[in-house]
């Protein structure tokens, strides 16, 4: 699968790994404290995939995901990519960390089947309490569309793969031109 992160700013190649002292490389969802939840999915070791050092951060830009289950809930690492024809595209998505009293960002599939595979919340004031937002992982596929509403004052928006690309766009944009399609 292809890596790729979305937020406020666009979507760019790639997802950002961060140095865990116990874990050592993963991808963080979340932050860790009260009212949050830090959600880390770390590098095989036996078949880690290729990292590439950007400006001073570890990318990795393709994947594979492997799930287990360990009793009381299920894990990912990520894994050098077996087959390179995967059509899929593994895609982080950040509703916040701009968070404003009493908001809360989060994400929705809305159309086709993408699957939220790990999800990490961010939060606003001491006991996270104020605000919230969630960082996700998504495994998207050609026809799926993941709706974001931001932790803040911007407009949601959705995140959507078609014709093998990934692109973003207004959900007032969007929802205007999926209502024309099926209108005869």
């Amino acid at each position: 699968m292809k890596l790729y992160r979305a937020d406020r700013a666009g979507i760019l190649a790639g997802i950002r790994l961060t140095k865990q002292e116990t874990l050592g490389w993963v991808i963080a969802l979340g932050e860790p404290g009260r009212g949050r939840w830090l959600e880390c999915i770390k590098l095989d070791g036996k078949k880690p995939p290729v990292v590439a050092a950007v400006d001073d951060q570890k990318l990795v830009y393709e994947a594979d995901l492997f799930s287990f289950d360990t009793g009381t809930r299920k894990r990912h690492s990520l894994v050098a990519q077996d087959d390179p024809s995967d059509s899929r595209f593994l895609v982080e998505i950040s509703t916040g960390p701009d968070c404003i009293r009493g908001c809360q960002g989060d994400t929705d599939g809305i159309s086709g089947k993408p699957a939220k595979v790990a999800v990490g919340k961010g939060a606003l004031g001491e006991n996270g309490k104020l605000g919230a937002w969630e960082h996700s992982l998504w495994i998207m596929k050609d026809g799926d569309v993941v709706m974001v509403s931001p932790a803040g004052n911007d407009d949601a928006y959705v995140v959507l793969f078609v014709s093998g690309a990934l692109s973003k766009m207004p959900t007032k944009e969007f929802r205007l031109i999926s209502s024309s399609k099926f209108q005869a």
